[in-house]
């Protein structure tokens, strides 16, 4: 079989080996909630806490949007509209106010607010919405915001989120809301509001989303310490909501390394040595097959050399294989390949029956032994004396 077709045969084996076992193996931060009866429990409530937050942010948003509504009607009255989003918010908002669209100040404002938080928020509000937060030296912890921006000019509006926006949601159990970025924006622990994730809890937002598409849970940790798992949905606009307890420890990312190393990297280096021992296999083998072909030459060479010549005589084929000196002597012109009844057409017909018995005694015992004399055309006969031993089955 071809060095080659070896090669790709064991290639194609531990390529299957590695895929099977890397489907089974853990190298990620993840543990299936099916696999967890704790985690199933996080996992669903995650879920049912990002359909009633999103119903929660929904009303805060339709509060605003009235209230951008009523203004364009009347430009004239702008805190009756900032009053009246903020009624249509039926409590998700605690104040509701409308900003300039250079934000040099505010126009109205429904509810209590610092009015310079108000103006930063819009100034730093990019999208047309925008959940995020924001704090002063005056106002700890930071406060979640949410803005619509206004259009041609128009005022943008922005709302301070009810801060207990997860209030009969948590349980014994740790809930936020991050935004697209991974700031967090509401917690069941209010000194989180306005960190990032990855700060408060280790994990990023790409790895949340991932985790709520898959329905698996991921680890995290607290900076004080300890290690906790959590669950997450996301909502429809990009908000992950986070479901989380404390947990023992499931995930090491250097274990993880070190047990990826050694199951790709075992059976890598049984193949490669395997690999390597097939191309010196090859390799002696090739070496081999050179130094017979020159040895067979070599003695080719010395036999012709001294004027004896070289025969093969397949009986079971009836075929007699001759060398260059072998066909000369017979009278041919070199060598070839002839049957029986051809050479023996070539020996003198008294000496016939002679070869004939030697070929039947060499087939029954091994040894074949005989002499006789080959006409020639120019009218001085050869005599040849034939040695050979028998080979194979008798």
């Amino acid at each position: 079989m071809p060095l080659w077709v070896r090669l790709s045969a064991l290639g194609l084996a531990l390529g299957m080996t590695l895929f099977s076992g890397l489907s089974t193996l853990q190298l990620t931060n993840s543990l299936s909630a099916d696999k967890d009866r704790e985690g199933q429990s996080l996992l669903n409530a995650a879920e049912l806490n990002a359909a009633r937050i999103d119903a929660r942010i929904g009303l805060a948003r339709a509060g605003l949007e009235a209230a951008q509504g009523r203004l364009a009607l009347k430009s004239g009255d702008p805190l009756s509209a900032a009053e009246a989003g903020l009624k249509l918010a039926h409590g998700n908002l605690k104040s509701l106010a409308i900003v300039k669209s250079d934000k040099t100040g505010v126009v109205a404002l429904a509810g209590s607010d610092d009015t310079d938080l108000l103006r930063k928020v819009a100034g730093d509000a990019s999208d047309r919405y925008t959940l995020r937060t924001a704090s002063s030296r005056l106002v700890t912890p930071a406060r979640p915001y949410i803005v619509v921006k206004g259009t041609g000019g128009a005022p943008d509006l922005v709302g301070r989120l009810d801060p207990d926006l997860l209030k009969g949601l948590s349980g014994d159990r740790l809930t936020v809301l991050v935004t697209r970025e991974g700031e967090i924006v509401a917690a069941s622990n209010s000194q989180m509001i306005g960190q990032t994730v990855s700060a408060a809890l280790s994990v990023k937002p790409e790895q949340l989303r991932a985790r709520a598409d898959s329905r698996d849970l991921i680890q995290g940790a607290r900076p004080e310490g300890g290690f906790i798992k959590i669950a997450s949905a996301e909502l429809s606009d990009g908000l992950i909501v986070l479901a989380a307890a404390s947990s023992a420890q499931f995930f090491s990312p250097t274990a993880s390394l070190i047990r990826g190393a050694a199951f790709i990297g075992g059976p890598l280096l049984i193949g490669l040595l395997f690999g390597a021992l097939l191309i010196y296999q090859a390799r002696r083998s090739r070496k081999d097959t050179l130094q017979f072909q020159a040895s067979e030459q070599r003695y080719r060479l010395a036999v012709e050399a001294a004027r004896c010549g070289i025969w093969d005589w397949d009986l079971e084929q009836d075929l007699i294989y001759m060398s260059d000196v072998t066909g000369v002597m017979f009278g041919w012109g070199g060598g070839g390949v002839a049957t029986t009844d051809e050479v023996l057409a070539r020996v003198a017909a008294e000496h016939r029956t002679d070869v004939i018995k030697a070929l039947e005694t060499a087939r029954l015992k091994g040894s074949f032994d005989v002499s006789f004399r080959v006409p020639s055309t120019t009218g001085r006969p050869l005599w040849i004396d034939v040695r050979g031993q028998a080979v194979g089955d008798r």
